[in-house]
């Protein structure tokens, strides 16, 4: 390969339709979805302004994770540079030893389930456009229906998918659209009520669930 088509490739910019991952920060985890991206940096759709921190971790619903710095932000992308070179490949197929799923926010939230007509205290952990991880000492059998308040949300209808312990795995009868979770989980983790920035309370939509 000529010299010079070398240089242009290393400075290939390969495009990406829907590679969802999350913005890692001091102040939360936000959604992403992946525009375009070389071995040096890439580009990425955003929901809202992302937090006043300049170095991130992107991590993909792999589990793929990349120390990254941002360059530069607008009202809907911004332009982020990884510490260090990548592979491609790596980035593209997203190898890892592990099976593709969604992505995953990690939390810690105060909350309520409804099991029937009782209302018991619980806390969420995690959150994906498919499901959520809770924590609750009132028992639940696997299979159980239930109905899961956060503030924001309306009531999710759920049903329990397995259990360890107090820890309970939860999927949604209705799935998140990924911008509804992403703007939901700006309003979590900034403490900012559902009337604020004009967001409403959030409904789960039934649509095919991204990645």
């Amino acid at each position: 390969m000529p010299a010079d088509a070398r240089d242009q490739r290393g400075a290939e910019r390969l495009r990406l339709l829907m590679r969802t991952g999350k913005l890692v920060t001091p102040k939360g985890e936000f959604l992403c979805v992946l525009r375009d991206a070389s071995t040096t940096g890439f580009r990425a759709k955003i929901y809202h302004k992302l937090p006043d921190a300049k170095e991130m971790q992107l991590e993909l619903a792999s589990e793929l994770c990349y120390d990254v710095e941002k360059m530069w932000e607008n009202e809907s992308e911004a332009g982020f540079r990884f510490a260090r070179e990548i592979e491609l490949e790596e980035l593209i197929n997203e190898l890892t030893p592990y099976p593709k799923r969604g992505v995953r926010l990690k939390l810690a939230l105060e909350t309520h389930i409804l099991v029937g007509i009782q209302k018991v205290s619980a806390k969420v952990f995690n959150l994906s456009q498919q499901g959520a991880r809770i924590e609750t000492q009132h028992p639940l059998a696997r299979d159980q229906r239930l109905r899961l308040e956060i503030k924001g949300l309306r009531t999710v209808a759920a049903q329990v998918r397995w259990r360890k312990g107090d820890t309970y795995g939860l999927v949604f009868d209705d799935t998140f659209r990924f911008d509804e979770l992403a703007l939901l989980a700006s309003q979590l983790q900034r403490g900012k009520g559902s009337n604020e920035e004009g967001l409403a309370d959030i409904t789960p939509t039934q649509i095919e669930a991204t990645g």
